[in-house]
């Protein structure tokens, strides 16, 4: 697999961890099970997404005056 896509399956692999642990609302050894990884991985991509989504949310000003 090249570069590229191993990246693409990433970022897949984060919307799909994102969609299923807070849309969805389930526990972290079910997404886990799901996608067929560890659950090291659904905690790290749980946790970059936040990070990522947090990053987008102070960019814009939205929390200010809200921690």
């Amino acid at each position: 697999m090249e570069l590229v896509g191993i990246g693409e399956a990433a970022a897949r692999t984060g919307v799909a961890v994102s969609a299923l642990r807070y849309w969805e609302d389930l526990p972290i050894a079910d997404v886990a099970r799901m996608l067929g990884c560890a659950e090291g991985t659904v905690k790290s991509q749980a946790a970059r997404g936040l990070a990522a989504l947090r990053e987008m949310v102070d960019a814009d000003g939205l929390l200010e005056g809200h921690r």
